[in-house]
């Protein structure tokens, strides 16, 4: 899933850029989270305390209080890593966006045909270098998930669990499918449709149970059964060999 921010102080824009990446969306099926400020300000503070969070921030420059350049240049303290495409209404303002490492801009008024090839190019590098981290949402909260932590997650109707190495669970809205696809890591498997598991923590396949290295037993159902024996076999031999 993409974490999408937009910041513009004008709600009209917020709407029609909102549109046109749903569309894309819909489209090309890709999940997108998208999160709307009406302020440098509030974006600022937002991020201050969800450091690298949004993959992608789309940034109007000129705004009331703290414009653009200056919101951006605060934003990389906090968020190294994201791509900030600028929207402005002229293309003079488009060299100050290098100051700030953008990654490029977008001319109002939005176009379907100028923002979409922009956010598929920017799917396929963020797909490809997909950190293992992921963020979830319940409620107000959001938790940063380090992968390497959770042994396993388990869902029940539309709420995930992830059991966390160190006996924490944290609970969120998701669908098992879409948690599969923010993953894409080799490591976790689906042994079942209430269960993803990593790798690093089973100790044992027993029959059609997977034994994890909490003691817990979790089921495999007939339809995964195969997989799992396949991975988790080649998952020991690569370890033995390393």
């Amino acid at each position: 899933m993409l974490k999408i921010g937009l910041c513009d102080d004008h709600p009209m824009f917020l709407n029609q850029l909102s549109h046109i990446l749903n569309q894309i969306s819909s489209t090309y099926n890709i999940a997108l989270e998208i999160t709307s400020f009406e302020s440098g300000e509030s974006l600022l503070d937002f991020c201050s305390s969800h450091p690298d969070y949004f993959d992608i921030l789309f940034l109007d420059i000129l705004m009331t209080g703290i414009n653009g350049i200056d919101t951006a240049s605060g934003i990389r303290n906090f968020c190294g890593d994201v791509y900030i495409l600028f929207v402005t209404s002229s293309k003079e303002y488009a060299l100050d966006s290098y100051s700030v490492n953008a990654y490029s801009y977008i001319l109002k008024p939005f176009s379907l045909e100028a923002i979409q090839p922009k956010l598929l190019e920017l799917y396929e590098k963020i797909s490809f270098t997909k950190k293992n981290i992921i963020y979830v949402k319940n409620n107000q909260d959001i938790y940063t998930l380090h992968l390497d932590h959770v042994v396993y997650f388990e869902s029940n109707l539309r709420k995930i669990t992830a059991f966390m190495k160190n006996g924490e669970r944290i609970s969120f809205y998701n669908k098992m499918s879409n948690l599969e696809e923010d993953i894409n890591n080799a490591i976790f498997l689906r042994c079942h449709r209430s269960f993803l598991v990593n790798l690093m923590y089973v100790k044992s396949l027993v029959g059609c149970d997977l034994l994890m290295t909490n003691n817990q037993k979790l089921p495999i159902s007939k339809k995964y059964l195969s997989s799992v024996r396949e991975a988790f076999t080649n998952y020991i031999r690569v370890k033995l060999s390393t």
